[in-house]
C-alpha cells in the first residue's frame, strides 16, 4: 500500500480504492483503466481522486491520448508524485479510460485511484 486508506465508522472503507505499485510496460502508451483492471481493480470507473508516483529512475508522462509519449505528455519527474481530485458531481469526475501513461522502459508506478 502506498498511501493510507480512507476508513469510515467501524473500519469500513468509504469508497472503492486501488492503491498499488504496479508494473507499467514501457515504450508505448498504456491506458490507465487497462492497467487498473489488469492489476485487480473491479470498482467503478467514475473516479474522484487519482495519484501517481513516478519510478525512482525515470520520468512518467501522462496524457489523454493513446499517442502520449515523452514529447507530448505531461512530465512527472522521477520519484515525484502528483494528485488530481474531482467532486464527483455534475460531470466533475476522473475517467481512467481517458488517461494514458508512458514510460521509456518498463518500470513500477505507484497508483492510487478512488472511485465514487
Amino acid at each position: 500500500m502506498l498511501w493510507g486508506e480512507a476508513r469510515g465508522y467501524g473500519g469500513h472503507t468509504l469508497a472503492q480504492e486501488f492503491n498499488k505499485l504496479v508494473s507499467v510496460t514501457g515504450a508505448s502508451a498504456q491506458n490507465l483503466l487497462t492497467v487498473l483492471t489488469a492489476n485487480g481493480f473491479t470498482g467503478s470507473s467514475i473516479g474522484v481522486e487519482l495519484r501517481y508516483k513516478a519510478p525512482a529512475l525515470q520520468s512518467l508522462f501522462t496524457g489523454s491520448s493513446s499517442t502520449v509519449d515523452n514529447n507530448t505528455g505531461d512530465e512527472l519527474d522521477a520519484g515525484a508524485w502528483s494528485a488530481e481530485r474531482a467532486t464527483g458531481m455534475m460531470g466533475d469526475v476522473i475517467d481512467p479510460s481517458q488517461k494514458y501513461l508512458y514510460l521509456a522502459s518498463t518500470a513500477s508506478v505507484g497508483i492510487f485511484f478512488r472511485a465514487k
